[in-house]
């Protein structure tokens, strides 16, 4: 049976909110109906009426839908169906997580790595930083994660005071990396279920490339980053016809992986596959490349939560801040960085090391303070079990949702912030393809979510004149 969730809102930010005139906007969360984004005439009928039409002519058969539109100026709704029934948010999950950061992290905070050296030791300290050597911010950049590994080496030369004996990796901002336990076990290779740890490396994964050989033997193998002891075994087979249908495996609580399929051609992309222990595969990467650079022959290792803090010179500092954690949070739907969020809420709030359980207690403290205790009081409205809805045993009610995206968007720099990381319709992101050749007057900004029988939409509907 297909579930759908249809979370649909508009809301407009207060006109007497100087900061949010540019921020003027209608905020539509339809999950399918994307016929309510038509010009304005079509929008003269009773959009209640209008709404029940478009469910009906969608013939959903035993689909679940939820829908809410309201006005923010008025506070008013203008049409509902099952608006206080919950549902599986999906990846509209991300929006809870990516507003309450705001709040509770503030706007000015950043993500921080640093590396130190004492003596023949370094450390390197991670906060749970998603950005740390992210592949598609480092081409931002203009470098690569050569480049960038390089970069911490030639610091380590600079500093001085001879070869290397050990890399130290102090990950003890956040719980033990891992996945979250309800997410499906049969994808925890996939990069959208990546471990989380509190020091995060190429966004916890290695890119796989094969190239063709000879017809009938095994395909060549290439990884990004480079790290012989990661490369996949090999049992694919290069075919002279057909489509490439290679895919990899790994074993869950190791590295052990395992290349199958076909390969009739170099692959224009790679298979992204996550790995195991995501902070000291960092850690034996560097470790790798300072032997390569003649700095010693390191060891690396984690940090004991029990040894003591060691008074080390800072050398190099990676920081990331919070605008830019969000775009990949919400612009692209990146599971990893709304989980870090929220455990960094959890590790910043609590003054413990961030888990999903602290996290998603901070969450629900945000929301509350947000909306009101009676908005997570209500039975069944509110379930969080993580940060970037992978997880199928979330719950929230359209309602809620909705008036959270209208509360965030009378905040100052939550507001500004949150309509700044989503995707704009058909042109970025998640919404990319969405809306095409629909003629919309308005800019639209806006969360998609999917799982298997769970489809969901939720943002903003922008004024015409401030564009998108």
């Amino acid at each position: 049976m297909h579930t759908r969730n249809a979370i649909a809102r508009l809301a407009h930010p207060t006109p007497a909110d100087r900061r949010h005139k540019s921020l003027r906007f209608t905020v539509v969360a339809v999950w399918i109906l994307a016929a309510c984004l038509t010009p304005p005439a079509a929008l003269a009928q009773p959009l209640q009426q209008r709404l029940n039409a478009l469910i009906k002519q969608a013939t959903l058969g035993p689909a679940r839908i939820g829908v809410i539109v309201t006005d923010a100026f008025t506070d008013e709704t203008l049409a509902s169906v099952s608006a206080d029934s919950a549902f599986i948010p999906a990846s509209n999950m991300k929006l809870l997580t990516s507003g309450a950061a705001t709040i509770a992290l503030g706007a000015d905070h950043r993500f921080r790595t640093e590396l130190k050296r004492k003596g023949d030791q370094l450390y390197v300290i991670g906060t749970g930083d998603p950005a740390f050597g992210d592949p598609v911010l480092l081409r931002e950049m203009g470098i690569d994660v050569d480049e960038f590994l390089a970069r911490w080496v030639r610091a380590v030369q600079q500093s001085g005071g001879g070869p290397i004996r050990e890399v130290v990796i102090d990950d003890l901002a956040f719980e033990p990396a891992g996945p979250h336990a309800t997410w499906p076990r049969d994808q925890l290779n996939r990069w959208y279920c990546a471990e989380v740890g509190g020091l995060n490396f190429f966004t916890n994964v290695i890119d796989v490339y094969a190239s063709p050989t000879t017809p009938g033997s095994s395909p060549r193998i290439k990884i990004e980053p480079d790290a012989s002891w990661l490369v996949p075994k090999n049992r694919a087979s290069t075919v002279a016809t057909g489509a490439n249908t290679v895919w990899v495996s790994r074993s869950l609580m190791s590295n052990r992986m395992t290349l199958h399929g076909e390969v009739r051609a170099a692959m224009g992309l790679p298979i992204p596959v996550a790995v195991h222990d995501p902070s000291m595969v960092f850690g034996q990467m560097f470790a790798d490349r300072l032997e390569a650079a003649n700095l010693g022959s390191p060891k690396a290792r984690r940090l004991g939560r029990e040894e003591p803090v060691v008074d080390a010179k800072t050398i190099a500092v990676v920081t990331t801040p919070i605008e830019t954690i969000l775009r990949r949070c919400n612009t692209d739907s990146y599971n990893l960085y709304a989980e870090c969020l929220l455990k960094r809420m959890g590790a910043v709030v609590t003054g413990e090391p961030g888990s999903w359980d602290n996290g998603q207690a901070v969450l629900r403290m945000t929301i509350a303070d947000v909306l009101g205790p009676s908005a997570v009081g209500a039975p069944g409205s509110l379930m969080i079990v993580d940060g970037s809805g992978m997880s199928r045993a979330n719950r929230v009610t359209p309602r809620l949702l909705a008036d959270w995206l209208e509360v965030i968007a009378h905040r100052d720099e939550p507001g500004l912030l949150l309509w700044g990381s989503l995707p704009r319709a058909g042109k970025d992101g998640t919404l990319v393809t969405r809306f095409h050749n629909m003629g919309l007057v308005n800019p639209v900004r806006a969360k998609s979510g999917y799982l298997d029988r769970v489809s969901c939409l939720t943002g903003y509907v922008g004024d015409p004149t401030q564009g998108a």
